[in-house]
């Protein structure tokens, strides 16, 4: 039984590179393709479906994430070689996560899910909705229902966030699964409004925690007009934070007032500029990186001072092709960014960015880009992992200082990458010391 979910899209009607996946599924599954075998080529994909190679590698791509196929670079897509599995009992379980394939956070999860379960020879249906507000909802519930219908023994959820309904939408979802006798564990963030809890058993950080330590920090930095940006909408664990910077103001005797939070939505730089100049914010708490950066763009365009990490992006990339996730692409105030090809990798078909090419693979990114002497990525994380295979050179800003955050990354192996060259900066009013890093592979 295949490890994943049919779902209909456009009033119903399937996309043509999920009609080429679902035939390619079945051809593995009654063993048209035997263990190990070597598919036929991409171009003799695209022939035998009459559609292009790029919708061909769309639907190979999901295939290999359900562990279905093996892509090789340079030699061909192989069908994945399955160990028996022991005669033990197992488990179905779901995964219900409305934003899977659409941020930073939650691929890496879905992933770890995966091979824990794997291990324990339990199976995992799971399924993603895309990221259009109008039907995120609507097709959220319709997941429910379909993991109820399969009597799965226990669902992974992570509310649906930013959308009209959400919390109505999450505590519908949480009871039907309830009534249903079916366990839930909920992924980063309560279907609660902070700092209410449920009766869910709730994996994430400790956001209260987060939000204290960088007000804390701010504070240490000699700050006092400290303001705390989000943006509408957002889930409980921006509330966790946000009570953590009002805790860290109290206990440093900063009187907290209204006019130092800020809501940003989508390009406000005339409201941002009104902003600064009516309340004078000497440091800026951010709810998340997504926020972060359109507010750190949105200050440079207004010619406030911001660290000089921001002024070392602009030299390392001015001119080069830069490959970039749907998400930082949202995050930036102007499209595209001047004075360099932008292309942006995304899973969603029909996503059309004004001033920029559109990539489903990184492959297809890479040709994109060909002809460059250098081609840069900037995130996010996932583009970051799928890009560290391909990467000769890498330029790294090292903080010296202690952050919670939510997205990590592996430190690099000195046998394999050697510094180049190394720029130190000292700690000013604004930031703690640190350096700038360009390693390269050996």
């Amino acid at each position: 039984m295949p490890n994943e979910l049919k779902f209909a899209r456009n009033g119903g009607r399937r996309l043509r590179y999920q009609d080429i996946r679902e035939q390619i599924r079945r051809d593995i599954e009654e063993r048209r393709f035997a263990p190990g075998e070597r598919l036929p080529s991409d171009g003799e994909l695209a022939v035998r479906f009459s559609v292009s190679r790029l919708t061909v590698i769309r639907a190979l791509r999901e295939l290999e994430a359900q562990d279905l196929v093996k892509r090789k670079a340079g030699s061909g897509t192989y069908v994945r070689v399955v160990a028996e599995t022991p005669a033990v009992s197992t488990h179905v379980f779901g995964l219900l996560m409305p934003d899977l394939g659409d941020g930073e956070i939650f691929e890496p999860v879905a992933r770890g899910i995966v091979r824990a379960g794997e291990s324990l020879h339990h199976r995992l249906l799971w399924g993603n909705v895309p990221a259009t507000s109008q039907d995120k909802e609507q097709q959220a519930e319709e997941l429910c229902r379909y993991l109820i219908a399969r009597k799965v023994s226990g669902v992974f959820f992570a509310p649906v966030e930013h959308t009209v309904h959400q919390e109505a939408v999450n505590q519908r979802i949480a009871s039907e699964l309830s009534a249903a006798g079916i366990p839930i564990v909920l992924v980063d963030r309560c279907i609660c409004r902070y700092p209410d809890r449920s009766r869910y058993d709730l994996i994430g950080i400790d956001n209260r925690r987060a939000g204290h330590r960088m007000t804390q920090y701010l504070v240490a930095a000699g700050c006092r007009r400290i303001v705390f940006a989000s943006r509408p909408g957002a889930a409980p664990t921006v509330d966790a934070r946000h009570a953590g910077y009002r805790e860290a103001m109290h206990d440093a005797g900063l009187k907290l007032q209204p006019d130092l939070s800020l809501e940003l939505d989508k390009d406000q730089s005339g409201e941002l500029q009104e902003f600064v100049a009516k309340v004078g914010p000497d440091g800026l708490v951010c709810a998340n990186d997504f926020t972060a950066a359109k507010l750190m763009h949105a200050l440079l365009r207004l010619g406030i001072r911001i660290p000089e990490d921001m002024k070392h992006f602009k030299a390392v990339t001015m001119g080069k092709p830069c490959v970039m996730g749907r998400k930082t692409w949202d995050s930036l105030p102007k499209k595209p960014l001047p004075g360099r090809a932008n292309i942006v990798l995304t899973r969603d078909d029909n996503f059309r960015a004004e001033g920029a090419a559109v990539a489903h693979t990184f492959e297809e990114a890479l040709a994109f880009a060909a002809g460059a002497e250098e081609i840069a990525v900037i995130g996010g994380a996932n583009i970051y992992a799928a890009a560290l295979p391909y990467a000769h050179r890498i330029y790294l800003t090292e903080v010296q200082a202690e952050f919670d955050g939510d997205v990590s990354i592996a430190p690099f192996d000195p046998l394999e990458w050697k510094e180049l060259q190394r720029v130190d900066h000292a700690a000013s009013e604004i930031a703690p010391p640190f350096s700038f890093v360009t390693l390269e592979r050996r």
